[in-house]
């Protein structure tokens, strides 16, 4: 088993060629499930190299996709606004549709370990799995609104982390449920159709994550009932 480990990581560096390795995240396994039949994809990724990365690095070529600086910008600071002063704008959001208590518990563990380590990172790990069980455990105390947890799953034989925007649970829910956030405008019905698939996409790799976690703890036969099929997409107005 050890030595079978070895060669697959020892192929891997060979396939990057000396390339950082880097997690594809909720976008990119949402990328790789809207391209299945793509090979080339699908080895990027489970080799841990972006398209991106691969289009500069490999074939010395700016992508012609991807989102542009500004849209990036304008959801860094829309995401901001709604996590600012212990997301009392989301929370709004969320008790005028009575989804919260009057005053919710928050956790943020973006502010808890802001930097982007791999030792930060897998404390924000232990410390999403450890909400998780006090919240399956029915801990009074366990937070309402959990801001940037992080699961593991697996994808194409090797283990990534997927960061979704948050999870939230009201008083009499047991288990939590994924959100994303997304800065464009809500046009109702005439809201981008690729643009919801792909959120709810992403969505749904946090679903798969959070019933992954779960599996891994033996509670296999609570995932039909505690982790729906569902999550909250929110957007600009």
């Amino acid at each position: 088993m050890t030595t079978d480990h070895s060669q697959t990581q020892k192929r891997l560096e060979q396939l990057r060629g000396g390339l950082p390795i880097e997690g594809p995240g909720a976008r990119g396994i949402e990328r790789m499930a809207r391209n299945s039949k793509c090979s080339r994809l699908r080895v990027l990724t489970y080799a841990g190299v972006s398209p991106t990365t691969a289009a500069r690095r490999v074939y010395g070529e700016e992508p012609r996709e991807g989102r542009s600086p500004f849209a990036i910008s304008q959801g860094n600071r829309f995401e901001a606004e709604l996590f600012r002063d212990g997301a009392q704008k989301l929370i709004e959001l969320y008790r005028s549709h009575n989804r919260l208590p009057e005053t919710p518990k928050v956790v943020d563990l973006s502010l808890l370990h802001p930097k982007a380590s791999a030792e930060s990172l897998e404390r924000r790990h232990t410390e999403t799995i450890g909400l998780l069980e006090r919240r399956l455990a029915g801990d009074s105390k366990a937070p309402h609104l959990i801001i940037k947890p992080r699961f593991q799953i697996e994808l194409l034989g090797r283990t990534c982390m997927v960061e979704p925007d948050f999870l939230v649970a009201g008083d009499g829910d047991e288990l939590y449920r994924v959100g994303e956030i997304k800065s464009y405008a809500d046009r109702d019905g005439k809201t981008e159709p690729s643009k919801i698939r792909g959120a709810c996409r992403q969505i749904a790799v946090g679903v798969v994550a959070l019933r992954g976690e779960l599996e891994v703890r033996g509670s296999t036969d609570q995932l039909s009932s505690l982790v729906c099929a569902r999550g909250d997409l929110v957007l600009r107005a």
